[in-house]
């Protein structure tokens, strides 16, 4: 044999190697065997938690697969932009699979990505019990195509007490509804009245202004804040003034609670300063991961769907990818990898997750536990927003946070009557168009 074939011969032999492709007689990969080595470079929050959620399931079925677990990334001083920083990370920690949440379709435009489906149809891997909701939301990262599974989502909600309703004769919150008629149904409880008749509509009792989560909402909405060229920021539109002007009117009339400086300030709080779990709110806006708070608790609960856009009411905003595991695309063990990516995602793992784990909102809709006799379905019976677009994709991701916040303040100071709306209105321009050049500024700098 010449030298030049025998060459080409370890060539093709290292390149099946590295790129742990070993192929059949067909031309395609191999299954992966439940005998075979392997050592998997996975990025997950910490090693004790992969273990617990993940890892030690799957080395009961795979026991040769070794792994080793590497943290997320930190960003820098000044902040990279996102798909800078996975591409630093990659190409630094070499890993096999990556755990993103909720996002990755940054990931998948720089190619950084295994695509999913051919292996999907290869190993006719099921996805017809998975929601539809959940797949399309994995597509939509995907521009279409399938980079990466989640084993579960998240959805929010809005929680109601049917005891307060009936006590007050007032119809229940129903699905589909909009935040001013949540806010006008929060307005028909007497929130002036004396001790235990005080009730209030609406709450949310976290650690942040409530108007925060609203105003995120309205803005998964595709309530735009920046004008069309996303050159500045436009919120003197008369749909921010009607917007503003609902929220103001209902913290002022006693229907929506909004906590005091000092409450906000608050690093803990009991169950008896949480005014929905201590019965003395109507209704509140929250994840499913409020349930086994409410289980514990005396409240005759139940929970309807998410506000919605009152243009489109079949759709809901408040969906979220739960861990979300990919591959790299230059993975050396891509193979082993998908046999977890596969695994994670199976109906087998959901079951015995779904009798072992909190979790409660599985992407295979079969193993959504009951919870007791109450009807969670709201919490995935609309679709997933199809248009859904993020105004400020190209920023650092606290940049839309920190926008709410500048909203936030003004929007206090006018319910706090220091500031007409006008003047508040002024003001969140001014300061989220400085905040947005700054942004520009340092995204610009070598």
């Amino acid at each position: 044999m010449k030298k030049s074939a025998i060459l080409l011969t370890i060539m093709t032999i290292l390149t099946l190697i590295i790129g742990g492709c070993t192929k059949d007689d067909n031309g395609e990969w191999a299954p992966f065997k439940k005998d075979e080595q392997a050592s998997l470079k996975i990025m997950y929050w910490d090693e004790k938690s992969f273990y617990e959620d993940y890892g030690m399931m799957f080395q009961s079925e795979f026991p040769n697969v070794a792994f080793e677990i590497i943290s997320l990334p930190s960003n820098t001083d000044p902040p990279l932009p996102v798909y800078e920083l996975y591409n630093r990370y990659i190409e630094q920690n070499q890993p096999d699979i990556l755990m993103v949440t909720p996002n990755h379709r940054w990931l998948a435009e720089e190619g950084m990505l295994l695509e999913l489906d051919t292996l999907i149809e290869r190993d006719k891997f099921d996805l017809d019990s998975y929601l539809s909701t959940v797949v399309s939301m994995l597509r939509k990262e995907g521009d279409g195509k399938l980079y990466g599974l989640a084993p579960s989502f998240s959805s929010y909600g809005i929680y109601y007490n049917l005891d307060l309703f009936q006590k007050h004769g007032i119809d229940l919150p129903r699905d589909s509804m909009t935040w001013e008629e949540i806010f006008e149904l929060a307005a028909r409880f007497p929130a002036e009245g004396d001790g235990s008749d005080s009730i209030y509509g609406f709450t949310i009792d976290e650690f942040s202004s409530p108007l925060e989560d609203i105003l995120l909402s309205w803005l998964a909405q595709n309530k735009k804040m920046l004008n069309q060229d996303g050159s500045g920021v436009q919120l003197d539109s008369e749909s921010w003034r009607t917007t503003f002007e609902s929220l103001v009117s209902a913290v002022q009339s006693g229907a929506l609670y909004h906590p005091s400086p000092e409450e906000l300030a608050q690093k803990f709080r009991d169950r008896k300063e949480h005014r929905f779990l201590n019965g003395t709110a109507a209704m509140t806006y929250n994840s499913e991961h409020l349930i086994p708070a409410l289980n514990r608790s005396e409240i005759n609960w139940g929970v309807a769907s998410a506000p919605v856009d009152p243009l489109n009411r079949t759709q809901s905003s408040a969906y979220s990818l739960g861990p979300t595991f990919v591959i790299v695309k230059q993975s050396s063990n891509a193979r082993a990898a998908w046999e977890f990516v596969k695994y994670v995602n199976s109906a087998s793992f959901a079951q015995i997750k779904s009798k072992a784990s909190g979790d409660i909102l599985f992407s295979r809709s079969e193993f959504i536990r009951p919870q007791g006799e109450r009807d969670i379905s709201a919490l995935y019976r609309l679709e997933a927003i199809a248009d859904l677009t993020n105004e400020f994709d190209s920023f650092d991701g606290a940049l839309r946070l920190k926008m709410v916040r500048i909203i936030v303040n003004e929007l206090v100071d006018v319910i706090d009557r220091v500031k007409t709306l006008d003047e508040a209105i002024e003001k969140m321009q001014e300061e989220g168009t400085a905040m947005l050049f700054q942004a520009r500024s340092a995204a610009a700098a070598p």
